[in-house]
Order: structure tokens, then sequence, then C-alpha cells
């Protein structure tokens, strides 16, 4: 048997992520503020309320104290929603900050734009050293079936994307490793407003075609604002970027898809959001980015048509609409460019 380690968030993805590390020997501590998923893990070894018909290792032990669920453990895993990181840490002993740390939700923080690896680092609880995070095509009720899957590990340090590597990889469950943090956590959020609109799509029933250039258009914007954001252009043709994009648009099992469905269908915001369990991160994340492109000064139309309806109450059909009608421009501006400008001079 190997050590503890300590998954901080017993959603259906800390559940998966849970019964991985069980399988592959460790004793997991999982975090859940709700007491009675916690007791029925425990009891049961089943979260009936995000992951029905799955059976969970007896290794798998819930708490709902985190300073208990940390104690002893050799690396802690965040699936903390970004709305409630903040109060979660501030519960934390100060010695959590020596551990290593894979932060595994996908998504910004609404207030500030930031990424959660940021606020582990900027709140003390995690040294750079040691942080890695983690995001790819990971439908987690797929997982937990143990349909194949993909998902990359970024850290600036290779040691620590080794550790989670080998924590987290299976037969089912394949693991790679990267360089580049910034743009793999930037993908796994981004990617949640392209869905939302890919919903959308699916709602007003616009067709194969407009949604694959929805896709493609949104890779493009999720791209300009990563770089933007220090991030590296190749990482958004990855797992993380293109890998969890494809996914997310496409899947039934996707709730930021459904979302934008159910708004392409004519629903209200608040109606859709109260009538599920689940939290849709990209509502969220689609107003920490616009915020971000104002102060950048950057151009994200798909985002800013997704703003526009959440947030403004606008048509959904007229917002395509809009897109479709904009001003006419090479598909990629930096290439056209360098070959038009470079061929005039000839």
């Amino acid at each position: 048997m190997k050590g503890h380690i300590t998954v901080l968030g017993a959603g259906a993805w800390g559940t998966v992520l849970s019964k991985i590390l069980a399988e592959n020997g460790y004793t997991v501590h999982l975090w859940s503020y709700e007491s009675e998923v916690a007791e029925q893990i425990n009891r049961e070894h089943q979260n009936v309320a995000y992951l029905p018909h799955i059976v969970l290792p007896e290794q798998v032990i819930a708490y709902t104290h985190p300073e208990q669920a940390v104690l002893g453990s050799e690396a802690i895993i965040n699936v903390v929603i970004s709305r409630g990181i903040r109060d979660l840490l501030r519960e934390m002993p100060i010695g959590v900050a020596d551990k290593p740390w894979l932060s595994a939700t996908k998504g910004l923080e609404p207030q500030t734009g930031l990424r959660i690896s940021q606020i582990l680092l900027s709140t003390g609880k995690a040294k750079r050293e040691q942080l890695a995070v983690l995001s790819g095509p990971n439908l987690a009720s797929e997982i937990a079936l143990e349909a194949p899957a993909t998902s990359v590990v970024g850290a600036e340090t290779k040691e620590i994307a080794l550790y989670f590597q080998s924590a987290l990889m299976r037969p089912y469950f394949r693991i790679y490793i990267q360089p580049d943090p910034i743009g793999v956590e930037l993908g796994g959020a981004l990617k949640n407003i392209i869905a939302l609109a890919a919903g959308i799509c699916d709602g007003l029933k616009i067709g194969d075609n407009g949604k694959a250039a929805l896709i493609t258009r949104g890779l493009s914007e999720m791209t300009r604002l990563g770089v933007q954001l220090g991030a590296e252009a190749e990482t958004f043709s990855g797992l993380s970027g293109m890998g969890d994009l494809v996914a997310t648009c496409a899947s039934h099992h996707s709730r930021n898809r459904w979302c934008g469905e159910q708004l392409g269908l004519g629903r209200n915001l608040d109606e859709i959001i109260s009538s599920t369990h689940s939290v849709v991160e990209g509502v969220r994340t689609t107003q920490a980015v616009m915020d971000i492109a104002r102060k950048l000064y950057l151009e994200l139309p798909i985002t800013s048509a997704v703003y526009e309806i959440l947030f403004e109450g606008k048509d959904p059909a007229q917002q395509v609409e809009q897109l479709m009608s904009r001003m006419a421009r090479p598909e990629n501006v930096s290439l056209a460019q360098k070959k038009w400008e470079r061929s005039s001079h000839l």
C-alpha cells in the first residue's frame, strides 16, 4: 500500500480521481462539504448524488473537515470550484504549502480572473516548484465506467509532473506531461465558454457546418487569449485545448454544452442553473474572461456574444447573425500578413 493523497471536492470529477488513486494503491482522503455525501461514501462506498452506480474502493475515506482530510497526506489534488476555493484554503493548515499540489478545476475566479493555481500560490498554500495542473477531454461519467481517456499534467517542474502522472495513470486513463501549466489550465477553463456557444448552436439547430465553424474559431479565440496570458500556442492544439474542446462541445454529458443548448431553446439562465445539481463553470468563466479581454483590448467575438446572451439577455439567434455578418477578414491574420506582405515586396 502506498501513502495518503487528499482530494478536495467530492463531485463527479473528484470522486473519479479518488477511485483512480485508490486503484493505484493510495489511501484517499476525499473532502466533501456535504455531510450526507461523506456519510454515504464511508457507509456504502458510493456517491449517488454525483456519480451513481459506481462502487468506490474501500481506501476512499470521506471527510467533512478539511484539516482532517489533509492530515498525513503526501499530496493534495484540488477539484473545488472557483467560487469556493478561497474559503476552503482559509481552513487549511500552514503545512500544506510543503506538499505537492495538483489543480484539476477547469475555471477562473470571476472577481479576479485568476487561475486556480494562481490562487493557490497567492494565498501561500502551494509553492510554484511543487504545483501542477490537470486538464484534458475528461468527462467524469465515462472515465468512471473505465472507458478509454487521456489527460495531461502541466508543471514547471518535471519531477512533479512525473509524480502525478504515475499516481493517476491507469490502463483506461493515459496521462501525458508537458511544461506549459498556464496553457494547460487556460485550455480547460476557456473551452467552457465555447462549449456554451456550441450548446446554443445545438439549441438553435443551426447544423453541423455552423457548429464546426464555431468550434474552430473558438479554438482560435482561446489560443489568442492564452498567448496574451503567457501560454504557448502549441498547447491549445493538444489534449487540454482541442481535445477538451471537442469532447465538451460534442458530449451530451457536458454541463456547459447542455446549458448552452437550453439557452438556445429559449430558457432563462436563472431557471437553467436552478434546475441542475451541478456547477456550470463556463458561466462565471465568461464573466472573468470578458473583464480580462477589456483590460487587454483584445477582441473575442464568440466570448462577447456568449456574454451578451448570458448577462444582457440578448437573443441567441440574433447573436449568431451578428457573428456571421462581421467584417470579412483572413482566417489567420498574422499568416496572411507574413505571406502576402513578403510576396508584395518581391
